[in-house]
């Protein structure tokens, strides 16, 4: 799965995202990588973003992202990505 798969399929998502502290989630635990494995129905915690088919480092860059821990340019878009892809845009 690219990035872009991934924000296609974050879209789907319940509207219920928000930002704490800098933080992407839609609930206290689930990140943006948790609710894209529910909605294609891999539920178990255990290596999901594996099991949904991203790269390693677009693991990385996508928890960086959410997480509000960018190292590099491409962090900082992604983070702008999942925040539009999220309905958290400005």
């Amino acid at each position: 799965m690219t990035l872009n798969q991934f924000l296609r399929k974050l879209r789907r998502t319940p509207r219920n995202w928000h930002v704490y502290n800098g933080i992407i989630r839609c609930s206290k635990s689930t990140c943006p990588i948790h609710a894209v494995a529910r909605v294609i129905g891999a539920n178990r915690p255990d290596d999901l973003g594996r099991r949904i088919g991203l790269r390693e480092t677009t693991i990385d860059s996508i928890i960086s992202a959410a997480d509000n821990s960018m190292h590099t340019r491409h962090e900082v878009d992604v983070r702008k990505r999942l925040l539009k892809a999220c309905g958290l845009a400005k």
